[in-house]
């Protein structure tokens, strides 16, 4: 199942949660197409939410917050990138 989807601010890209997997991972797909969906979370992650930018996706993955640095052209997104970690309750996003 497909969850949390996120336009970028620049209307390309659509970042989403897909347990397609077994777990969480975040992907991104270019709108409106054409082309493949990229995972760009490592190890899991959720609710990604872009800057204003939209050259920066952020994403949880439990008590940690990750950025991937989105670059180039076709872009290709960063390794993942710890921001910060800490106990949280509840939805991080809303």
């Amino acid at each position: 199942m497909d969850t949390g989807a996120r336009f970028s601010p620049d209307g390309r890209w659509l970042a989403y949660a897909s347990d397609e997997t077994g777990a969480p991972q975040v992907c991104l797909k270019p709108f409106p197409g054409p082309g493949a969906a990229l995972q760009v979370s490592e190890g899991g992650g959720d609710q990604p939410v872009w800057d204003r930018s939209a050259l920066r996706l952020y994403f949880r993955h439990d008590d940690k917050m990750f950025v991937v640095e989105m670059g180039g052209s076709p872009a290709r997104p960063s390794k993942p990138r710890l921001v910060f970690e800490g106990a949280y309750r509840g939805a991080f996003f809303r």
